[in-house]
């Protein structure tokens, strides 16, 4: 017996590509806990890289999810709750604008 699944309250909401700049430092475990934090959500990482920073301890991490903006809030203060991420910037896809495709955003850690 087939069930017919009838509408989806999600199926209004505009989802959007954000793109998230942080800065961490480099301690064991520290992907693993961004990656957990995007898990408990149900949302997939489009992509994810990891880069050495200037500093021994530091690295920085950008990765995109799609998501809405509640979402994306729901995300940002579970990240700036980690002990190890000391910057976070967000960039949010902006279709209207084709020569500035992104517009970053900062978010202070307080």
């Amino acid at each position: 017996m087939m069930t017919k699944v009838t509408g989806s309250p999600f199926l209004n909401v505009r989802e959007k590509l954000f793109s998230l700049h942080l800065s961490v430092r480099r301690e064991l475990g520290i992907i693993a806990r961004v990656a957990i934090i995007f898990s408990r959500r149900g949302l997939d990482i489009a992509s994810f890289s990891l880069a050495e920073a200037g500093q021994e301890e530091g690295a920085q991490i950008r990765l995109r999810f799609h998501g809405n903006s509640s979402q994306l809030d729901s995300v940002c203060r579970d990240l700036v709750k980690l002990v190890d991420v000391e910057r976070l910037a967000v960039a949010e896809w902006n279709e209207s604008d084709v020569s500035s495709q992104f517009e970053y955003g900062q978010r202070a850690l307080t």
